[in-house]
């Protein structure tokens, strides 16, 4: 007979086991819910809800406690899933994986080597309830490398159609980001994920370290590595993401923000324009310059190349115009900021990235340039690479492939509360 869990702990029960100490054998011995044939025992969460307030700074309070074991139980159940569905593959861990992955942790937070097995044995909690949230993390990340990634195919098109979709989006904001993601996988949890989203938020803005959190109850693919998202286009984002992020100060925390997959609290720690940051760098620029011969008439020159040039977007839409106006010597070039003298290096350093220039006066005649970007990159400075753009992609697919699993796994299971 299979069940879902349709609720977790009664508010009364719960404040009894969370703060019963160790020593109270008949409560921690009780079971706090059953996962096909493992239990999770009392003392299992009671241990995790302290290992939590010990790396997250969160306040020792009845209602704190009982806040953390409604989330933490949730996980703890979606872990033993993980767990189980690696040992029916075959799947193991070694604790040296283990190991690295807690030296990990500790340089995220800028901790020095065993620091938090200090801090949970000063917690009373032993160092084993965190390899085992580790270990489980760990093994479901084999079962989808074996069985999900795959299924998963970018082709040489997608990349080509996401690079030109990224090259459009050049001079629009990106930020850096990370994000503790609540998936809502069923109607009748809308609510529950909801209030558990405003929790976090909550203490998240008491002081609760935020990838320490993320790595506690975010259920997307960054959790182990704090949350952490990276530059993220504005263009990537879901549209009500984006929305709540173009209205946020420059850095800071937002409110939990509803989308298609579920509830996403985002922790904003910069902001920038896409792109132009390397209009500025050192070394040598791509460029594309559109030339008109001075002639009599030097006004008119300027006057029609400003004009010609005058909506252009990119590069690709410069050097169109050029073939279009049948323009000589003008199209893609190259310059090293090291070589030009010091007034051409002012000049182009201002420019911000595929940005016309002014028209630029000599004997010759007149020109305009635009900075494509650093002459390394095959496009516009600031885009990822096709292998990159590619992992990105192929890392996105199998994030929704999981969660998939994840769900499926939960429909399927024996899931009881036994408090």
């Amino acid at each position: 007979m299979v069940s879902r869990l349709t609720r977790f702990l009664p508010v009364l029960a719960l404040l009894a086991v969370v703060g019963a100490p160790p020593s109270d054998a008949g409560e921690v011995n009780r079971i706090a819910a059953v996962v096909n044939d493992e239990a999770v025992s009392v003392l299992d969460l009671q241990l995790r809800v302290r290992m939590v307030q010990a790396t997250s700074k969160v306040p020792d309070t009845d209602e704190v406690r009982q806040r953390l074991a409604t989330q933490i139980l949730r996980k703890m159940i979606e872990e033993r899933l993980m767990a189980q569905e690696a040992r029916r593959l075959k799947l193991t861990v070694s604790k040296e994986d283990v190991f690295k992955q807690v030296e990990s942790i500790e340089k995220q937070n800028r901790l020095e080597h065993g620091a938090l097995e200090k801090i949970l044995k000063q917690a009373g909690v032993p160092v084993s309830v965190l390899y085992r949230q580790i270990e489980a993390e760990l093994s479901w990340g084999k079962v989808i490398r074996m069985t999900l990634a795959p299924q998963v195919k970018v082709s040489h098109e997608e990349v080509k159609d996401h690079l030109e979709m990224l090259k459009g989006n050049i001079g629009q904001p990106e930020y850096l980001l990370a994000e503790i993601l609540l998936p809502v996988d069923s109607p009748d949890r809308e609510a529950e994920m909801a209030q558990t989203a405003q929790r976090i938020v909550e203490q998240l803005r008491q002081g609760a370290p935020f990838q320490n959190m993320a790595r506690q109850f975010s259920q997307g693919s960054t959790a182990a590595n704090g949350g952490d998202l990276d530059w993220v286009q504005v263009a990537s984002l879901e549209p009500e993401i984006a929305e709540a992020l173009g209205k946020m100060p420059a850095s800071g925390l937002s409110t939990p923000i509803r989308a298609i997959d579920g509830y996403h609290i985002m922790l904003l720690r910069d902001r920038r324009v896409f792109g132009q940051k390397s209009a500025n760098a050192e070394g040598t620029l791509a460029l594309v310059q559109a030339f008109l011969p001075a002639g009599n008439d030097r006004p008119g020159a300027v006057r029609r190349l400003q004009e010609i040039t005058a909506g252009a977007k990119n590069c690709a839409q410069m050097e169109e115009i050029a073939k279009r106006h049948n323009l000589p010597q003008s199209g893609r070039g190259t310059a090293r900021l090291a070589q030009m003298s010091p007034q051409a290096r002012q000049f182009i350093t201002k420019l911000k990235l595929l940005q016309v220039s002014t028209p630029i006066q000599d004997q010759a005649g007149v020109r305009v340039i635009m900075v494509c970007g650093q002459a390394s990159d095959e496009s516009e400075s600031g885009l990822p690479s096709e292998e990159k753009i590619k992992s990105m992609l192929e890392r996105q697919r199998l994030e929704l492939l999981s969660q998939r699993a994840l769900r499926d796994l939960k429909r399927s299971a024996f899931i009881e509360s036994k408090l």
